[in-house]
Formats: structure tokens, C-alpha cells, sequence
């Protein structure tokens, strides 16, 4: 029990110590916010996914089905394991940024992605995947803006990976 007593800080060493982990926390979460490219990116990589599926559409204005399939496959599965490795090497860091949160925005976007279906193939407007991806495009970026709110704000998920990259 002698030794706990020793090793134990007083109460100013450990208000020393705390605000040093509060430092640390909030560095942490600073370089967990993402750079200006990576926001626009992830937005281009869902306008990407709308435009690509509206290719498969025969009533697109523009591009053919084999043009399309490959721009949904490039912005499913390429591009955003591309682009979280970018994130990684640029941060140090791998983070699950999204903790859940995510869910809601790709509910919103699947919604969205379903009703240009329906828009452009039973009522005939060729223009209905382009406007899904502007306003997919602005959803993406806006809740990319919201996700570094909160990181700023200290809301660090509950997995964080150091990396030397």
C-alpha cells in the first residue's frame, strides 16, 4: 500500500496532468479535420456515382451504359479507398470519422438516388441523375463540414489508429 501512496500525484500534478491530456486530445482532433480537397473529392465521388448510374439510362443526355458502370465502379469501390488512403498519409492518422453518423446521409442519399431512378425512368426527365448528383454533391460536402465540427469540437471517435504514413 506504501508504494500506491508513492506513486500516486498530488492534486496539482494530476490537474497538470489532466490538462496535458486535454492538450494532447485536442491536437488529436485537429489533425483528424480533413484538408479542403478531401471534402470536394468525396462530393465529386457521389456526383460521380449519380452520373454513372444515370449513364444506364436511356433517356441520359449524355455518355453510354459501359461509361457508366465503370463510373459507379470506380466511385464504389476505388475512389473512396484512394481517397481515405490520401487522408491517412496527409493526417497520420486512420480514423473512423463517421461513428454512425453516416447512416443518416446515406439513407438520404440511397432516398435521393431511388427518386432520380423514378424521375428519370417513369416521368421522362433525361436531367434528373445530374440533378441528384448537384444536390448529392452539396449534401456530401456539407455533412463532410459537419463531421469536422465536430472533430474541432473535441468529439473524437471512438476508434483512432497512429500512423507513421
Amino acid at each position: 500500500m506504501a508504494s500506491d501512496a508513492a506513486n500516486t500525484p498530488d492534486r496539482p500534478d494530476a490537474a497538470d496532468i489532466l490538462d496535458e491530456l486535454d492538450g494532447a486530445r485536442t491536437r488529436l482532433a485537429q489533425r483528424l479535420v480533413t484538408p479542403w480537397w478531401f471534402k470536394a473529392l468525396s462530393s465529386l465521388i457521389v456526383a460521380l456515382l449519380f452520373i454513372g448510374v444515370g449513364m444506364t439510362f436511356d433517356n441520359f443526355p449524355f455518355g453510354s451504359d459501359s461509361t457508366g458502370t465503370l463510373l459507379v465502379a470506380v466511385s464504389v469501390a476505388a475512389a473512396p479507398t484512394v481517397l481515405l488512403w490520401l487522408l491517412r498519409h496527409v493526417t497520420g492518422a486512420s480514423v473512423d470519422r463517421y461513428q454512425g453518423a453516416w447512416t443518416g446521409a446515406s439513407l438520404a442519399l440511397i432516398g435521393l438516388l431511388v427518386a432520380c431512378m423514378a424521375i428519370q425512368s417513369l416521368l421522362n426527365v433525361p436531367w434528373a441523375f445530374l440533378a441528384g448528383a448537384g444536390a448529392g454533391f452539396v449534401l456530401t460536402y456539407v455533412l463532410e463540414m459537419r463531421t469536422d465540427a465536430r472533430l474541432r469540437r473535441g468529439e473524437l471517435p471512438a476508434r483512432v489508429v497512429e500512423s507513421r504514413a
